[in-house]
């Protein structure tokens, strides 16, 4: 345990492990400590157990608390960690590319009493960040808010509601992401006394945002 608050505390002060695998790295610090006195275990669990509970009262608090972090697969004889290229200071694993087979739509013969359908509202491919000046915010409160957060305040006042998948495609961010971004946003608005939008769970488990913001005239 005192090996796992070394590392949640300071990772520089604990022998690293290189194989990428869950249990053998783990079995490295073990190795180094094999010969201490029980006195020394005590005490250096002791010292980074109290850093360590600091260390992660503080991951609790944004941003940390919306980061996604990726952790190895732990099994019998340990398994590869998949980690993006800025976790250990070296590439990830490569991921094989698959390429999408087309799918064609049916051949469908129009009759001469088909009526046209209706194109379907598409989000808007303007700077959203720059219409935010006509949102019912306060100019000092529109000022700290990021460009992310205008904008999506932005697409859901023009389409009414977004499912998270499609605000996160529209800014190009992860949907995991998105939903802390908009956690952070209800909170920011909410120390102001603002409610501009709600959100429901999907059968399907995603989530969706309705906008309900009243507009200042």
């Amino acid at each position: 345990m005192a090996s796992v608050f070394h590392t949640i505390a300071d990772p520089t002060t604990i022998e690293p492990g290189g194989t990428g695998k869950a249990e053998q790295d783990a079995e490295v610090p073990v190795q180094a400590r094999k010969e201490w006195t029980t006195e020394q275990v005590v005490a250096e669990y002791v010292e980074w157990s109290e850093k360590g509970i600091t260390a992660l009262a503080g991951l609790q608090e944004p941003p940390m608390a919306e980061m996604v972090v990726p952790l190895a697969w732990i099994e019998r004889d340990g398994l590869q960690a998949d980690e993006p290229s800025w976790w250990y200071g070296r590439g990830a694993l490569a991921e094989p590319v698959v390429q999408p087979r087309p799918v064609l739509p049916p051949i469908v013969t129009p009759l001469p009493s088909d009526e046209l359908p209706k194109p379907k509202s598409q989000m808007s491919l303007f700077d959203l960040a720059d219409k935010a000046g006509s949102l019912p915010v306060p100019p000092e409160l529109l000022a700290k808010l990021s460009g992310d957060e205008k904008s999506v305040l932005v697409l859901l006042r023009e389409n009414g509601s977004a499912r998270a998948s499609e605000l996160a495609t529209r800014l190009n961010k992860n949907p995991g992401r998105l939903n802390g971004l908009m956690r952070a946003l209800r909170r920011t608005l909410h120390e102001k006394g603002l409610t501009l939008f709600t959100d429901e769970v999907l059968p399907s488990g995603e989530t969706m945002y309705r906008y309900q913001g009243k507009e200042q005239h």
